[in-house]
């Protein structure tokens, strides 16, 4: 793969639901890469969760900038 799509959540919430959450905010960026022309197989799609915050901050706090998605081109 060429490109990476990770997905990524704020500490809102439980780990497992945002790990969860961040998985289905990868896929839909992935899907949209595919639908406008980018081989799937080009694509590597993961997630973090609550993980790798942006902006850190404590257990269940609402933080608009880590819910996000990175495309990394190589």
């Amino acid at each position: 793969p060429i490109i990476s799509v990770i997905g990524h959540t704020d500490t809102l919430g439980d780990k497992d639901h945002n790990l969860r959450l961040s998985t289905q905010r990868a896929e839909s960026v992935g899907q949209l890469l595919i639908e406008n022309g980018v081989v799937a197989d080009k694509i590597e799609m993961s997630s973090h969760g609550e993980e790798n915050l942006l902006i850190k901050t404590r257990d269940n706090v609402s933080e608009p900038k880590n819910r996000r998605v990175e495309i990394i081109v190589r």
